[in-house]
C-alpha cells in the first residue's frame, strides 16, 4: 500500500524537475535579449531622424521617461532608442541616465553586408565641448564666422597640414574652420584632404554681433528694407558709420554689404573713426508725422523745460525736420510755418525717427554712451580715486576732457556730475584722443585705509540702523577710519571720514580694511 502512494509523488517530483531544467535556458535568452534602458533627465529631450541636430525631430520625451536604447553612434554622444509609442529614432546620451555604460552599446548604422563592398564614409565630426568658434581662417587670428554648441554636427572639409585645425561646412553651407580638438569625427582628421590657406588674417576694425539676430538693412535706418540677417557672435567688417554713429556700415563674411544698428554690435575700435558714408544730415524726403495724443505741444527747444510755442491737436500732420541726438524729441514745421520741437512720444511718423538729422546741435558736441552694466564715475583719473556716481549702460555723457594717455576720460553725467570714467568703457561719436587733456598730473587722494565691497553703502549720523542716512557711498569708494563704537559691536560700527572731509559712520560688514577694528579708537 504505502509502496503505491510512493510512486505518483516521485513521478510528479520528477516533472517538475524536468520542466524547471527545460524553462531556464529560456529565461536566461529573454534576459540577454532585453534593451537597456535610459530616463530622461532634462525637461523635454527631442528624438530626431539620425545622430546629429541636423536631423529631423521626429518624437519628444520628457523628464522620467523611459527610453529602450538600442545601439549608439560612433561617438558616443547620441543613441538610438524607442520611445514608449514604439518611435524608434536618436537622441543625444548627454541628457539621459542609462542603465549600462554607453560603450557597452553596439554601434549602430554603419555595419556593412559581408562581401559586399563598403559604402563611403561621409566625414563628419560632432562637437565635444560646450560652445566652438567657427573661424574664417585655420588660427585664432581669423574672424569668428560664428559659434556652434556641443553635440552639432558638421561636414568635414579639409584639414591643414598639420591636423590641427579643420575646415568645415554647417547645414546652412556655412563654411569656416575649427580647431580639430573640438571636434569627435568619424574618420582620422589626418585623412582629409590638406586645404591651404594663403589669405592671413584680416586686421582692421570689426564688431561682433551682440543680439540674438540682426538685420542688415539697405540704408542706415529701420524705414530701409533688410537684405540679410546676422546672429549672436558673428563677426562683421566694419566700413563706415552715419553722421552720428547710431547706424554702422558692415560686410558680412559672404560678402554682402549693408547697415546695422550700432547699439547691437561690440566693435573693436571706436566707431567715430570710421567714415562717414552716408547723406546723413539731410532729411529723408516726404518726412512726415501725425500727432496721436490729444493735444500736443510744440516747444521751443527739445525738452519739457522749453517754453509752449502753441498746441496742434490729435490727427494734426507735422512736417519732420530734424531730431535730438537719442531721437526722444522731433523739430518739426505746421502749416502755418512755425518750427518747433515736439516729444516723439506723442507722434506716428512716416520715417525713423533716427534717420532725421541732429539738429540741436548735440551731434557736434562730443559725446558718449555706457557700453558697459555699471560704471564708476571717480574724483580722479584712476581706481584710486573715489566714487562720485555710478551710471548705467545706454546712459549718455558729455565728453570733456582725458588724461595724457587717453586711458581716463573727463565726463559730465546727466545728473550734473563732474568726474573720470574708465574711457574703454565708453562708445564715443569723437576719438577719445581728440579731447583735450584736463587735470595734468592730479596727485591721487589721501590714502584711504578702508574701501567699500557693496553695491551702495549708507553712512549714517550715529553707529546703528536708527540714525539717519546722511549720504551713500558706493562700491570701491575709499575710506579712512577714524575710529569705532563701543556698544555697537554686533555688527560692527566703524567712524569713517570721506574723500570730501564728510564724517559718519558705517557697518563694517560691508568694508574692506586691513585694520584691526579693535585698534580703532572708541569714538561714539
Amino acid at each position: 500500500m504505502r509502496q503505491h502512494l510512493k510512486s505518483p509523488i516521485w513521478y510528479l517530483a520528477a516533472l517538475l524537475f524536468v520542466g524547471a531544467f527545460l524553462l531556464a535556458p529560456v529565461q536566461t535568452s529573454s534576459a540577454q535579449d532585453r534593451a537597456a534602458t535610459g530616463i530622461v533627465t532634462t525637461g523635454a529631450l527631442n528624438v530626431r531622424s539620425g545622430p546629429g541636430l541636423e536631423y529631423n525631430i521626429i518624437a519628444t520625451s520628457y523628464q522620467g521617461h523611459a527610453l529602450a536604447v538600442l545601439g549608439r553612434s560612433g561617438f558616443n554622444t547620441w543613441v538610438q532608442v524607442r520611445t514608449f509609442a514604439g518611435v524608434v529614432g536618436w537622441a543625444n546620451a548627454n541628457y539621459m541616465q542609462m542603465d549600462v555604460p554607453l560603450n557597452n552599446l553596439p554601434v549602430v548604422g554603419s555595419g556593412t553586408v559581408p562581401g559586399a563592398t563598403p559604402a563611403p564614409v561621409t566625414p563628419i565630426g560632432v562637437v565635444n565641448t560646450g560652445a566652438v568658434n567657427v573661424r574664417s581662417g585655420p588660427g585664432y587670428g581669423y574672424s569668428i564666422v560664428t559659434i556652434a554648441y556641443q553635440g552639432y554636427t558638421f561636414s568635414l572639409l579639409g584639414r591643414t597640414a598639420d591636423n590641427a585645425w579643420v575646415r568645415v561646412r554647417m547645414v546652412d553651407t556655412t563654411e569656416g574652420w575649427v580647431n580639430a580638438g573640438a571636434l569627435n569625427t568619424n574618420v582620422p582628421v589626418g585623412s582629409l584632404p590638406v586645404v591651404t590657406v594663403t589669405t592671413p588674417p584680416t586686421s582692421g576694425a570689426t564688431a561682433v554681433v551682440n543680439t540674438g539676430a540682426l538685420n542688415v538693412r539697405s540704408g542706415p535706418g529701420i524705414q530701409f528694407p533688410a537684405v540679410a540677417a546676422t546672429y549672436n557672435g558673428h563677426v562683421v567688417s566694419m566700413l563706415g558709420r552715419n553722421a552720428d554713429g547710431s547706424w554702422v556700415k558692415v560686410r558680412l563674411f559672404n560678402g554682402q554689404e549693408g547697415w546695422v544698428n550700432a547699439r547691437y554690435v561690440t566693435p573693436n575700435s571706436p566707431i567715430a573713426n570710421l567714415p562717414v558714408l552716408d547723406n546723413s544730415g539731410t532729411t529723408p524726403p516726404g518726412a512726415t508725422a501725425v500727432v496721436n495724443t490729444g493735444a500736443l505741444n510744440v516747444r521751443s527747444g527739445p525738452g519739457p523745460q522749453y517754453a509752449a510755442l502753441t498746441s496742434v491737436p490729435y490727427g494734426t500732420t507735422l512736417s519732420l525736420i530734424g531730431r535730438n541726438y537719442d531721437a526722444t524729441w522731433a523739430k518739426v514745421r505746421l502749416t502755418t510755418g512755425v518750427e518747433g520741437w515736439v516729444n516723439a512720444g506723442f507722434i506716428v511718423a512716416n520715417v525713423a525717427i533716427t534717420s532725421l538729422p541732429i539738429a540741436d546741435g548735440s551731434g557736434s558736441v562730443p559725446a558718449a554712451t555706457v557700453n558697459t552694466g555699471a560704471l564708476n564715475v571717480r574724483s580722479g583719473p584712476g581706481v584710486n580715486f573715489g566714487v562720485l556716481e555710478v551710471i548705467y549702460q545706454g546712459t549718455r555723457v558729455n565728453l570733456l576732457g582725458r588724461t595724457a594717455d587717453a586711458t581716463w576720460a573727463q565726463i559730465q553725467t546727466p545728473k550734473g556730475t563732474t568726474g573720470w570714467v574708465n574711457a574703454s568703457l565708453l562708445q564715443a561719436n569723437v576719438p577719445i584722443t581728440n579731447l583735450p587733456v584736463v587735470g595734468g598730473t592730479t596727485p591721487p587722494p589721501t590714502e584711504f585705509n578702508a574701501v567699500v565691497t557693496t553695491g551702495a553703502l549708507n553712512v549714517r549720523s550715529g553707529p546703528g540702523l536708527a540714525f539717519p542716512a546722511v549720504t551713500t557711498v558706493y562700491n570701491g569708494a575709499g575710506l579712512t577710519l577714524i575710529g569705532r563704537s563701543a556698544t555697537a559691536v554686533t555688527p560692527p560700527w566703524v567712524q569713517v571720514r570721506l574723500e570730501n572731509g564728510l564724517v559718519g559712520w558705517v557697518n563694517a560688514n560691508f568694508i574692506y580694511t586691513t585694520v584691526p577694528l579693535a585698534n580703532l579708537p572708541v569714538t561714539g
